[in-house]
């Protein structure tokens, strides 16, 4: 795969900094974006969103435990690395799983990598192998290339270390291997380099990223704002009259959703009559069943529940 690359050594524009134990390696990423990061911070990480980061940083809640699929990440990576290996016949170096390495142009930017390639094709020639576990992936992913968000942290990798390119593996299910050749993209580094550079800005002046729909933003901002300054008046921007009326409107829809879906439950409950199941011609089922709510300061009650099933056939 890699012989379509130039496999000439480039030259190493990061500094190595080796940690010996997790904690102070996540102390020091704290003060930094990682290349698993990246991704987030550009709002196309499937896990982590840039609010998601930005409370993380600055220790907002409880830090993130490691999750299992993490943890079986961690446990294959010598097998991959030795499948890659028996593929391609490269000769890969452990950096160690603590070992950080620092771009020497923007320091904030340090990367962990997987392994590190030092030989391909006979050739001196470092590299990045980058290796990810799924149990699952959506059909036509993983297919020509790896996924937007995989390549982003690919890209910030060799944004440290000034390398030409990286490798990627997969192992699918347990039981499916691809790996991928991924060059070196200036014109993308030149744009991802600002993105995240605006983020530390964030991060420095504690101003969080634009609100959007997702729980963790409303988790960061009651922790950022937990209590109100009494007599504090402000003035709310232009764009909040938009705000406003999407509101407005989304509570007028809401309301009006809610009476339509009222009416057709009741509608169903009439039709059910004391029946207990009822069939719709297309072969979905409602159920109509009544249960005793126990009582505690009131006399124990019955309720009927409507529910819908699926048809089964």
């Amino acid at each position: 795969m890699t012989h379509q690359l130039d496999l000439i050594a480039t030259p190493d524009t990061s500094d190595v900094e080796d940690y010996r134990t997790e904690r102070e390696w996540l102390a020091v990423r704290r003060t930094a974006l990682g290349a698993s990061e990246a991704a987030a911070v550009l709002g196309v990480s499937p896990y982590k969103g840039p609010m998601s980061l930005f409370a993380e940083k600055l220790e907002l809640g409880e830090p993130e435990a490691r999750t299992e699929a993490q943890e079986w990440g961690l446990v294959m990576e010598p097998k991959m690395a030795e499948r890659y290996v028996r593929d391609t016949g490269h000769v890969l170096r452990d950096p160690g799983r603590y070992t950080l390495r620092r771009s020497g142009a923007v320091p904030w930017m340090v990367a962990t990598l997987d392994r590190e390639i030092v030989q391909a094709d006979g050739q001196s020639v470092p590299a990045v192998l980058e290796m990810k576990l799924r149990s699952y992936v959506k059909p036509g992913a993983w297919e020509d290339e790896p996924p937007v968000d995989v390549l982003v942290q690919v890209q910030h990798q060799l944004a440290v270390t000034g390398w030409a390119w990286a490798a990627v593996t997969v192992l699918i299910g347990y039981h499916t291997f691809r790996r991928f050749v991924v060059p070196r993209h200036e014109a993308f580094i030149a744009k991802l380099i600002p993105a995240e550079a605006a983020f530390m800005e964030r991060l420095r002046t504690k101003t969080p990223p634009p609100a959007d729909a997702t729980e963790a933003t409303r988790a960061v901002l009651r922790a950022l704002y937990p209590r109100e300054t009494p007599g504090l008046v402000v003035d709310l921007p232009a764009e909040a009259m938009a705000w406003d009326q999407d509101l407005l409107d989304a509570k007028a829809e809401l309301a009006r959703w809610g009476e339509i879906k009222h009416a057709a439950e009741n509608k169903l409950r009439a039709a059910l009559a004391d029946a207990e199941t009822g069939v719709l011609p297309n072969g979905a089922i409602y159920t109509y069943t009544a249960a005793e709510r126990a009582g505690y300061t009131v006399a124990p009650t019955v309720v009927r529940t409507l529910r819908r099933k699926e048809s089964k056939a």
